[in-house]
């Protein structure tokens, strides 16, 4: 809950996933340990049992908190997922990551940020094959 309240700024709705509604679609969820990725994510990171692999650079996942932005899920604009083991660091790190707004992904080890990055693109939107 202190975790919601630090990244919003007080204006969250804590809710299972399972209750999440398309009339909600406005929002931004943010899944905690989701026990699947959205299927944007599963073709960003590589997530095995002792490790994570974003950007081709493994992370152990003790230790370690992995922000992950996502698009297009269950109705939703935007998207939010955190894996981490360590949730006792979880109300400070809604404090931090809003000054990361431009960043796709960030890895914290506790509280210090180790690796941050933008997701690759696909194909511009501007570009048309004549």
């Amino acid at each position: 809950r202190l975790f919601a309240e630090n990244l919003s700024g007080g204006n969250s709705l804590l809710t299972s996933p399972e209750d999440l509604t398309r009339a909600d679609s406005g929002a931004a969820p943010v899944l905690l340990n989701p026990k699947e990725l959205p299927g944007y994510l599963e073709k960003m990171i590589l997530p095995g049992p002792e490790t994570i692999q974003i950007a081709g650079v493994e992370y152990p996942r003790a230790g370690h908190t992995f922000i992950l932005t996502a698009q297009n899920w269950s109705g939703f604009n935007k998207l939010m997922v955190i894996l981490t083991a360590d949730t006792q660091v979880l109300p400070r790190l809604g404090e931090l990551i809003p000054h990361y707004g431009k960043y796709s992904y960030l890895v914290f080890k506790g509280t210090r940020n180790v690796a941050k990055g933008q997701w690759p693109v696909g194909t511009s939107p501007l570009s048309k094959k004549i």
